[in-house]
């Protein structure tokens, strides 16, 4: 992608309402070949640490923090919630995070690159994240008889696809 993507699409909604299979339709612009990304194998996941993240998004050119679920724990749930935040502030303002080294030098900068989707069951709720964000709902069912994504590359459909979401997101 030419231009550094600032905005996260974020797709939420609930459990099978098609947001891992819009996120892979649109990411299978970018494979090899077929049948490397499906709704159930995407290359990211909300269980990912924050450095291996860090990482990804700033050697891929797409990323996605797949299945982001609410945890029972409060102090869990904040955490995730903070580290989410850091990146997304990341990536809209183009910074990479910098560290120290142990004698007090600087550690090689990891800049974000990718276009990095987010799919979650909630909203965003932070509202400096909410707009460095992209929120697209997904209602349940709303992706109703849909082929598998799988067929869509048979097609060519994935080039249309991912031609037409570069386009929103410009």
């Amino acid at each position: 992608i030419p231009l550094r993507p600032k905005m996260v699409p974020y797709l939420f909604g609930p459990p099978a309402s098609g947001k891992s299979w819009t996120v892979a339709a649109i990411f299978m612009g970018w494979q090899p070949r077929g049948g490397i990304w499906t709704n159930t194998s995407l290359p990211g996941s909300a269980r990912d640490t924050g450095a291996s993240t860090e990482l990804s998004v700033s050697r891929a050119p797409l990323w996605v923090m797949d299945d982001l679920a609410p945890s029972v724990s409060r102090v869990k749930a904040e955490k995730e919630a903070d580290a989410l935040g850091d990146l997304i502030r990341s990536i809209h303002d183009e910074n990479a995070k910098k560290r120290a080294t142990r004698s007090m030098g600087s550690q090689k900068l990891h800049s974000p690159n990718a276009l990095f989707m987010v799919t979650a069951e909630n909203e965003p709720s932070i509202g400096s994240i909410m707009s460095r964000t992209a929120p697209i709902r997904f209602d349940a069912d709303c992706l109703y008889s849909i082929e598998p994504v799988e067929t869509l590359g048979e097609r060519g459909v994935q080039a249309r696809l991912v031609g037409a979401f570069i386009r929103w997101l410009a």
